[in-house]
């Protein structure tokens, strides 16, 4: 008998307990959404368009794993098969500007400017469309694009579509952001997705389980629940992280040749998602995003005021290529963070001379290993690390 190479074992070594990965996946879309309420204000704000035709633009905002990205899916899945008379078009904002972001939605790879790519994008537009901008508070200075589709009419006087916009956001506090203006026009309706609580959770790991895996009984309810603890916990609710940890889980248990989970599985399981959805957050910060969180992980600050020192001293020091920015634009980073729940932010009061004081506490909520590495990534090294 020709004995198998550990390579054969390893790769072609059965699935005892994960009988569908597809349920694992970030991009699975379930039949109907669960345990989040929120989406029916969705629903309902979504309704004025679909019924009316009245432009009625929404601004999805919660925290990472909240629920809006399968939300997003679900909505475009049911939008394309029960509306054939309305277009859904849907582009990641991530790092892009106006001009780029109309690129992918006119699908242009010309050097067209700002104005023509608008222009050609109206053109193509040949029903009422709605329009899903995803991330957009990673985007750079998409202003101008969120301006003009809001008027379209004023760029092209024959123009006679309706245009709705969804505007999913991770950063609770983005439109504070935007100018006057522009918040003006875009009368945009707030949609906030809280939390998953850990009985949330649990319920949406149960849902995965059911047809993921072969046995539901692979994985005990106390298991769950702590996944479901951990993560509500450490991880703001964070449901994408609780399903991967779910689908480790199970993979390492698989791997060891058994057909049930244990306690040893889920807390290594549990480490390995967290540190992923942490190093994936991490590379989508901007430079003085990514310095800012350098430093709150890495030194003490008592003010805001040390902090913005902090900041361009280090700059100066290490002779780093990062824009200097305001204290203010500090505070919105330290807001970003908290939302990312990459730092834990809280207002503090201590006696100052008999005076009571207010002032930010921050603690960080990451590896600060993790932090230094995407700094080495980005050419950013640091002299004294």
């Amino acid at each position: 008998m020709v004995k198998k190479s550990r390579f054969r074992e390893i790769v072609s070594s059965n699935k005892n307990i994960i009988k569908d990965a597809e349920y694992f996946k970030v991009t699975y879309t379930p039949i109907e959404i669960i345990e989040r309420k929120e989406t029916f204000e969705l629903y309902r704000e979504l309704s004025v368009f679909t019924k009316y035709r009245k432009p009625n633009n929404i601004l999805l905002k919660g925290f990472p794993g909240s629920g809006k990205t399968v939300t997003i899916n679900f909505i475009i899945k049911e939008l394309n098969e029960r509306f054939k008379d309305i277009d859904v078009l849907y582009a990641n904002c991530d790092s892009k500007s106006s001009s780029s972001v109309l690129k992918v939605l006119t699908g242009d790879s010309t050097k067209n400017n700002f104005s023509n790519l608008m222009g050609k994008f109206l053109d193509l537009i040949k029903k009422d469309t709605i329009i899903i901008l995803d991330e957009i508070d990673r985007s750079n200075k998409i202003e101008s694009l969120l301006y003009s589709l809001s008027r379209p009419n004023e760029i092209n006087k024959s123009f006679n579509k309706n245009i709705s916009f969804i505007l999913v956001s991770n950063h609770l506090r983005w439109e504070d952001t935007l100018r006057d203006n522009i918040r003006s026009s875009l009368q945009l309706k707030q949609i906030i997705f809280n939390p998953y609580s850990e009985h949330e959770i649990k319920n949406i790991l149960k849902d995965r389980i059911k047809n993921g895996f072969h046995n539901i009984k692979a994985i005990s309810n106390e298991l769950l629940e702590l996944i479901a603890r951990i993560i509500s916990k450490e991880k703001r609710g964070d449901c994408r992280v609780a399903i991967e940890a779910l689908f480790y889980s199970a993979q390492l248990s698989e791997s060891r040749n058994r057909n049930e989970i244990i306690q040893e599985d889920v807390r290594q399981a549990l480490k390995i998602a967290i540190n992923k959805s942490d190093k994936s957050l991490i590379s989508k910060l901007k430079d003085n995003q990514l310095l800012v969180l350098y430093l709150v992980t890495n030194l003490e600050f008592k003010s805001l005021d040390d902090l913005h020192k902090g900041y361009h001293d280090t700059i100066q020091k290490e002779k780093m290529n990062i824009e200097g920015i305001s204290r203010v634009m500090i505070f919105y980073i330290l807001n970003y963070l908290d939302d990312l729940c990459l730092i834990e932010k809280t207002i503090i009061t201590e006696m100052e001379n008999g005076i009571p004081r207010k002032r930010t506490k921050i603690n960080p909520n990451v590896d600060k290993e993790v932090v230094l590495d995407e700094l080495v990534i980005r050419g950013l090294r640091l002299s004294n690390q």
